[in-house]
């Protein structure tokens, strides 16, 4: 330790001594689980995707309104830079050339920022909205913090091309970015510590008891959330707790159930590359498996509610040439297994319609499932009973579904073409 730092630990203690030192960099465990509106990317910390308080559309659904967000452009190819929304209360917030929010009656402006490139995903928390955005002229993402009418309170780089949509838990905003994850002060936007995440793509972390990382072929990792002082100091990440290392890829957010921490592993775009059978693995809190099951070639994150834990993947069907490209063509997999043994509950798989991994959502016994047939161009939602995998209805997209988030009884759809849906 150099003698800076020495003093600077000194001084941490000596301005804590009426709590401990120990007590530095702890904060509230809350997940926003309960919440009845959808306040993060995949609706709350644990990455759950599910909505234990919203009732979507159970019948063919109707489109309340659509709103341009964004053209297609440089800065939003790729599905994962296409933003996604936050609904709260009667308003939803969602990036785009502008950051918006918009009255979820019709769908019209209650107010707009401007200022970068591009505004990405969005995370809500103690009245302040956290987005992710883009400055071409540095070429660097940031995490900007607006309240509610839309004033920018402050901004933070992140330092990297990319920057997804953050997850907010306790006093800590998680910002992944590429390709290292950062942690933030939610108050301030202080950095607090960063870590490499080691796959080239980044990715949201879950946030319950630890943060669980996804670090692609190094698996995933789940670290403390309090930081003891002198790494608070020194800005190094909290303490590792254990790593799951499966011999293949966690490329996707773990989800947090009651019990267990659900990880899918996925293969290579063309299996060819590793054979390896993919798995979904029901992880301890001490990082044991619990249990694992046969997955797709390409998992998306799980959706975990009602005892079940719902995998969607796609299955690598054929290698198919077209204009000049080998393309792979995937079948779409979808399974209910029981969250505390696997054992599955039922299965559907969808013909060809297995590219694009986005991840399902889950309200009210209904699980909505976004599928994309890559070689003939066709999009579609998926209304499944969650109890029995029939199909409730069939929806046709103009273009892939990049995110989906429900909320009361609507079930809001952003799309690769730039369009926020709401369909009841």
């Amino acid at each position: 330790m150099t003698e800076s730092s020495r003093r600077a630990f000194l001084a941490v203690c000596g301005a804590t001594a009426f709590t401990g030192c120990a007590s530095l960099g702890s904060q509230s465990l809350s997940t926003q689980s309960d919440s009845a509106d959808w306040p993060l990317f995949a609706h709350d910390s644990k990455n759950t995707g599910y909505n234990s308080h919203a009732s979507g559309p159970k019948s063919s659904p109707t489109e309340r309104w659509r709103v341009r967000t964004h053209d297609l452009r440089e800065e939003f190819r790729g599905y994962a830079l296409t933003p996604s929304p936050a609904i709260i209360g009667d308003r939803v917030y969602v990036g785009g050339e502008t950051f918006s929010a918009h009255d979820l009656s019709d769908g019209s402006v209650v107010w707009e920022s401007v200022g970068e490139d591009a505004y990405y995903g969005t995370g809500f928390a103690d009245e302040t909205l956290f987005v992710a955005t883009w400055d071409k002229s540095s070429e660097t993402s940031s995490i900007s913090a607006f309240d509610t009418d839309g004033n920018r309170k402050w901004k933070q780089k992140t330092g990297s091309r990319r920057g997804l949509a953050p997850t907010i838990g306790g006093s800590t905003v998680y910002a992944p970015s590429d390709p290292k994850l950062v942690a933030l002060d939610r108050q301030n936007g202080n950095r607090q510590w960063e870590t490499k995440t080691v796959q080239p793509y980044p990715t949201q972390p879950s946030v319950a008891d630890a943060v669980y990382i996804p670090t692609g072929w190094d698996g995933c990792i789940a670290r403390s959330r309090k930081q003891d002082p002198l790494a608070s100091v020194l800005s190094h990440p909290p303490k590792k707790q254990w790593t799951h290392d499966p011999d293949g890829i966690i490329r996707t957010p773990p989800a947090v159930g009651s019990r267990y921490v659900y990880a899918a592993m996925s293969g290579e775009w063309h299996p060819d590359v590793n054979p390896k059978q993919p798995r979904l693995f029901a992880l301890t809190s001490g990082g044991k498996v619990a249990w694992s099951r046969p997955a797709g070639t390409i998992s998306t994150t799980p959706v975990v509610g009602d005892g079940v834990v719902f995998e969607k993947t796609g299955v690598f069907v054929e290698k198919v040439r077209e204009a000049g490209y080998v393309r792979g063509r995937f079948d779409a997999k979808i399974t209910a297994h029981d969250a505390e043994d696997g054992e599955v509950r039922w299965q559907r798989t969808v013909d060809g319609f297995g590219s694009w991994h986005i991840q399902p959502v889950l309200a009210d016994k209904v699980l909505y499932v976004p599928l994309h047939e890559e070689i003939g161009r066709e999009s579609r939602l998926l209304a499944l009973d969650a109890k029995t995998g029939e199909t409730l209805w069939n929806h046709m997209l103009d273009a892939p579904t990049t995110h989906l988030a429900v909320a009361e009884s609507t079930l809001y759809v952003t799309s690769y073409d730039g369009i926020l849906h709401a369909f009841e």
